[in-house]
């Protein structure tokens, strides 16, 4: 897997369209609007895997004195199988929790929480994956997934 970059819309949209008739192998993701993004994943050939990776870093939204993320994806049908993996470097207690209780393993270790979601056959929401961090006047916490 090659990792990409960020190029401007259409230089990606040529880049990616030139690849296709090439017949290389590539993707292509981008933004749609507010926090949508449309993929593009050539060629997909039948019954053959292709993994997709997306890392992304994002602002915590504080609510009743705590910073919460939650995994933002939406699935209209279900992912034949997804994994999330991440990490959450804080000096307060966090609490991480999930709608598939039973696939979350979350370690903690002098305030690394590192947490891995494994599922087949899933269909994702955004209550999939919740991280809940409490503020305090000195919290210093990191998030990546």
């Amino acid at each position: 897997m090659l990792p990409a970059s960020v190029v401007e819309k259409e230089k990606a949209r040529v880049t990616f369209e030139a690849e296709v008739r090439q017949g290389n192998s590539v993707s292509l993701v981008e933004h749609v609007k507010g926090n949508s993004f449309k993929v593009r994943v050539y060629p997909l050939l039948p019954h053959t895997p292709k993994k997709v990776s997306i890392t992304f870093m994002s602002d915590l939204a504080v609510a009743d004195k705590a910073q919460c993320f939650s995994l933002p994806f939406n699935t209209a049908s279900p992912l034949k199988k997804f994994s999330a993996v991440g990490s959450v470097n804080s000096d307060t207690d966090v609490k991480i929790s999930s709608s598939f209780k039973d696939d979350l393993k979350v370690t903690s270790d002098d305030g690394l929480y590192e947490f891995k979601l494994n599922k087949q056959d899933i269909t994702l929401s955004p209550d999939s994956l919740q991280i809940t961090i409490p503020v305090t006047s000195d919290t210093d916490t990191k998030v990546y997934a």
